[in-house]
């Protein structure tokens, strides 16, 4: 896969920025301008080679590809397989050569921008000029630009700026912060007169970072003697141990939280953990419910549970020994007797009047036969039982004629169909 020019510029400039020196020693304008193009060159230069090279063999490749479908072939030129492979490589070459081109000119605009805005970066002015700022922003603060001719105003002054229970703590401590500023400046304009030494037009800046450090060191002394004057009072050593116990009560409270929060989540996964027990005790309480049930079901369905049948006895077949074949076989001539069984017929009602109620007046609303709701216009027969059961015609009809005379529901003996009505 062929990286697309804009990646490959950023990375071009990546790789720019991370080769240039952190410091770079003893180098001017016209110097930070050659080494950022010799830089810019060189990225440009291997940018160009691998989009050239990538893309030409993409292009030779694809452009082989469509030589070799039958629809070319009509063309001359590229009938044959050297003439296909001579204009595949052209087409490479050229494809190659024009993105190399366009990439070079690309990285190496950016590329030369990038690295030159660096370079400057870190030359002596601009340290310089960085410098002098922080060193103005430090003189800038209240406890630097005022003149404390008594130790009782300095204390006034810092317990008027730190509002807290322990001002003399904090001030130290951002005394203490200005001074390890001020120590950073001193070092880097000694680092800027090294630098700048060797190059007539940075003289000047030698001349400014010698003015400058006088003022830098008559602040580290001030600050020096208003850290002992605060020390030296008498309300310090108190605010000290007061502040001792506030960073420790805020540790035990950090402390306290964490624990807090990890038992919170330890007490949320147990929860979690036991609505998940839960639920699955409910799906298998459930489960075992239904079938409990459909098991109790088929134990007392009417239909399903029928009277066991008696296995018919196993008849064994004597053959006759087989006679000479001189005589003819004699074949015993034994009638056959064919036993037959009148069919149990339907009960016939006892009433012969069918009439039409509602529903309502029946205790049973479904059939215990077929299990179906009764609706209206079906036929029932009402059993002659205790419980004047009744259950569609054609179910207790079916029912008779299995070889059963008893009730499906109370199994009352020798039944017989009392009425038939139709449901209105």
């Amino acid at each position: 896969m062929l990286t697309p020019l804009k990646n490959v510029t950023f990375y071009t400039i990546v790789f720019c920025s991370l080769t240039i020196p952190a410091h770079p020693a003893r180098m001017n304008k016209e110097e930070a301008y050659e080494k950022a193009e010799h830089q810019a060159q060189s990225a440009a230069r291997g940018a160009a080679i691998i989009s050239g090279v990538g893309l030409g063999i993409s292009s030779a490749a694809a452009t082989y590809g469509l030589l070799q479908l039958d629809t070319f072939d009509k063309i001359e030129l590229t009938k044959s397989e050297g003439a296909k492979v001579i204009t595949s490589l052209l087409t490479g070459l050229a494809v190659g050569t024009g993105s190399g081109v366009l990439t070079k000119n690309l990285v190496y605009s950016s590329a030369f921008a990038s690295t030159l805005e660096d370079l400057l970066s870190q030359l002596p002015p601009a340290c310089f000029s960085r410098t002098s700022s922080r060193i103005a922003n430090i003189a800038a603060d209240s406890l630097l630009e005022r003149t404390f001719e008594q130790p009782s105003s300095l204390i006034s002054h810092i317990n008027g700026r730190f509002c807290s229970n322990w001002p003399l703590i904090k001030g130290r401590e951002h005394l203490a912060s200005l001074k390890q500023q001020l120590e950073s400046c001193k070092n880097s304009l000694s680092n800027i007169a090294h630098d700048a030494a060797p190059y007539d037009e940075y003289q000047h800046l030698i001349e400014k970072c010698n003015e400058l450090r006088p003022q830098v060191i008559v602040m580290l002394d001030s600050i020096d003697q208003m850290v002992n004057l605060v020390m030296q009072h008498p309300e310090y050593t108190q605010q000290n141990l007061a502040y001792q116990a506030h960073l420790e009560a805020e540790r035990q409270r950090q402390l306290q939280r964490e624990m807090l929060e990890k038992q919170q989540r330890h007490e949320r996964e147990m929860e979690r953990q036991r609505q998940l027990a839960q639920q699955q005790a409910q799906q298998s309480a459930l489960a075992h419910d239904a079938y409990q049930r459909e098991k109790d079901r088929q134990q007392t369905h009417p239909v399903i549970v029928t009277t066991p049948v008696t296995p018919a006895p196993v008849i064994n077949i004597q053959t006759q020994p087989i006679t000479p074949l001189v005589q003819p076989a004699q074949v015993p001539q034994t009638p056959v007797q064919t036993i037959t069984q009148p069919a149990p017929k339907p009960v016939q009602p006892t009433a012969s009047l069918t009439n039409t109620q509602p529903l309502a007046n029946f205790a049973d609303q479904e059939c215990a036969i077929c299990l179906e709701d009764y609706k209206a216009g079906d036929q029932l027969d009402v059993l002659s039982c205790g419980g004047k059961h009744t259950y569609h015609s054609d179910c207790i009809n079916e029912w008779i004629c299995s070889g059963h005379n008893t009730c499906p529901l109370c199994q009352a003996q020798n039944i017989t169909i009392a009425n038939q009505v139709i449901i209105s």
